[in-house]
């Protein structure tokens, strides 16, 4: 996914795939070790590249990561928490 048209933030989720809200899988006991769990891939300027982050990294958490690479605070009350684990010694 390159070219003029895309843009620097792609981001794709399947409606029903997001364990913490809707009724499509339980909201309780979160994620167990063998549990499917969504991946994250960050690339680009402001990244560490090769990083493998053990935390789980949730749909909420990536506004406030974006928010701090892009030197934006976020909202106090923002449910989500940027993933410092993935930024440069820059950021």
């Amino acid at each position: 996914m390159s070219g003029p048209e895309s843009g620097d933030i792609i981001y794709f989720v399947d409606e029903g795939f997001n364990a913490t809200h809707g009724d499509s899988l339980p909201t309780y006991g979160g994620y167990a070790d063998t549990s499917v769990s969504p991946i994250f891939i960050a690339a680009g300027a402001g990244f560490k590249k090769g990083v493998f982050v053990d935390r789980v990294i949730r749909q909420v958490d990536v506004a406030p990561t974006m928010a701090i690479l892009g030197g934006v605070r976020f909202p106090a009350q923002c449910e989500g928490a940027p993933v410092y684990q993935i930024f440069d010694e820059d950021i």
